[in-house]
């Protein structure tokens, strides 16, 4: 498994939700999840698409 490379000067995930106030991932709810998860495709429409046609692909080979 590949890992992430860390530069002086940047800050990981956890960092940066810690600095904007966010709860961690175990305590979010149902509503916070489809809210970041709206987010998350209206900032990355196209990686967002192409994991969906690929999970589908899965999923359809998986179902044969």
């Amino acid at each position: 498994m590949l890992e992430p490379e860390y530069r002086p000067g940047t800050t990981t995930l956890a960092e940066e939700s810690v600095e904007l106030d966010e709860p961690s991932v175990s305590s979010v709810g149902w509503g916070q999840w489809s809210t970041r998860i709206e987010s998350m495709i209206e900032r990355y429409p196209w990686p967002t698409i192409l994991l969906a046609l690929g999970f589908g692909y899965l999923l359809a080979r998986r179902l044969r």
